[in-house]
């Protein structure tokens, strides 16, 4: 049994050593379908300080330890979740009810993300340097996205084709 313990015990200390990287949330953005290294719905859960299970059903991914990939919208200068998907989406099909989840939130199809402030990542172009480790990966060009109380304030792009990474 003592065996048993420590073999669990180191397992579960290096589980912060060898992180994976993890699957992005989606956002529609000027048309296009886009990954974004920012997940708005954590802070909904902070501010909340509920965490509910999203997708019943679906599965689990050490590459979405979250349980739920969301797919975002920019309508009207606006963010919107339009969608919450299990982690294994693309093979299970299995979405979350966004009406149960977020009640009176929930209007013609989408919720106002009012609770988000912070910037949205966007990757674009080749990867750079990869990290294997939540969304530090680098890329050659990235869009920010400030975001304050669900509404845009700011778009910045960055050209990190010239940084030196080692």
């Amino acid at each position: 049994m003592r065996k048993l313990t420590i073999i669990f015990i180191t397992l579960l200390t290096t589980f912060e050593l060898f992180g994976t990287a993890q699957r992005p949330d989606i956002i529609i953005y000027k048309g296009k379908k886009l990954e974004i290294f920012t997940n708005p719905l954590e802070s909904y859960f902070k501010e909340s300080g509920s965490l509910v299970n999203l997708v019943k059903d679906g599965c689990m991914s050490t590459a979405c330890w979250r349980g739920y990939v969301g797919v975002w919208k920019i309508v009207s200068g606006e963010l919107y979740l339009i969608e919450l998907r299990s982690c294994c989406y693309k093979k299970d099909k299995i979405k979350g009810d966004l009406s149960l989840i977020f009640g009176d939130k929930y209007v013609n199809g989408k919720v106002h993300a009012d609770w988000f402030s912070g910037e949205l990542v966007i990757p674009k172009g080749k990867m750079l340097y990869y990290e294997h480790m939540g969304y530090l990966s680098v890329y050659k060009k990235e869009l920010g996205i400030k975001i304050d109380k669900g509404k845009i304030t700011e778009i910045s792009r960055y050209d990190n084709s010239k940084t030196n990474i080692t």
